[in-house]
C-alpha cells in the first residue's frame, strides 16, 4: 500500500478496504481456533464434530451471506464465552465469583451451548447449568418468559440488563486472536495513523441503565444440563 493524500472519500475507501480485510482475517482465525486440531505445521486438520457444533451454534452457512462469520466473531469477542470447557471447568472458574456471575460454554454431550451461573439462595450457594434453547426464531432459556432473541449475545445482554446475570471478570480464551489481527496490519496502520485518528474521533460510546434484578432460576426447568 502507498499513502495517498487524496480527498476524504479516497481515504475512506482505503479504510473500508482495510477494515474488510481485517474482518475476514479475524473470522478465519476465530473459525480455525474452534475447529482446527493438531495436524501438520502448515495444514491443521479439521474436526468434523467440532465443525458441526460450530455450525449449529453460529449457522446456518448461506451462500452470499456473512452472518455465520459475523456471529462467530461477535461471540468470541465476549469474555463470558469460554468455548469447549467441561462442567468441572465451569465450576472451577465460577467457584469464587459473586452471585449471578456466569459463563457460556459449548454443551458437553450435545450440540448447542450451556449457561452456567452462580445461584445464591437462603439455603446456600450453588452453580447451576441450563441448556440455551436455539431455534430458527433465535435464542432463549427454558423459562416461563417467552422472549426469544436474535443472537446469543442479545440473549445474554438482555439477562444482564434485567440483572438476572451480572458482568463477570473472566479471561477471554480467544483474546489473542484479535491482538494478532491488529499486529498483522504492520506499518500500514502507522502510515495511516492521522487518517485513522480522524475516523476515530467521530466515534462515541453510550451506556444503558440497568434494569430490576430478578432471580434467573424463576421458572427454570430444574433439569440441569452439563
Amino acid at each position: 500500500w502507498s499513502r495517498s493524500r487524496g480527498s476524504t472519500p479516497d481515504v475512506m475507501n482505503v479504510v473500508n478496504q482495510e477494515m474488510a480485510r481485517r474482518s475476514l482475517l479475524q473470522a478465519q482465525r476465530c473459525l480455525e481456533a474452534l475447529i482446527a486440531t493438531a495436524g501438520s505445521v502448515t495444514t491443521p486438520s479439521v474436526c468434523i464434530e467440532e465443525f458441526g457444533r460450530v455450525c449449529s451454534l453460529f449457522g446456518p452457512i448461506l451462500v452470499g451471506s456473512s452472518n455465520f462469520l459475523r456471529n462467530l466473531v461477535e461471540v468470541l469477542r465476549c469474555n463470558w464465552f469460554q468455548g469447549p470447557i467441561s462442567g468441572a471447568d465451569a465450576l472451577r472458574l465460577l467457584k469464587d465469583k459473586p452471585p449471578n456471575s456466569f459463563l457460556v460454554r459449548f454443551s458437553g454431550s450435545t450440540s448447542g451451548c450451556t449457561l452456567s451461573w452462580v445461584n445464591q439462595t437462603q439455603s446456600g450457594r450453588k452453580i447451576l447449568h441450563v441448556r440455551v434453547k436455539q431455534s430458527s426464531a433465535g435464542f432463549s432459556l427454558p423459562t416461563e418468559d417467552p422472549s426469544v432473541y436474535p443472537s446469543l449475545p442479545a440473549l445474554i445482554n438482555a439477562l444482564v440488563m434485567q440483572e438476572k446475570l451480572r458482568p463477570t471478570s473472566l479471561t477471554n480464551p480467544y483474546e489473542h486472536l484479535f491482538r494478532e489481527t491488529l499486529a498483522d496490519m504492520g506499518s500500514y496502520a502507522h502510515e495511516f495513523s492521522d487518517d485513522w485518528a480522524v475516523v476515530g474521533n467521530s466515534l462515541s460510546q453510550s451506556e444503558s441503565p440497568p434494569g430490576k434484578r430478578q432471580r434467573l432460576t424463576d421458572g427454570l426447568d430444574m433439569a440441569s444440563s452439563r
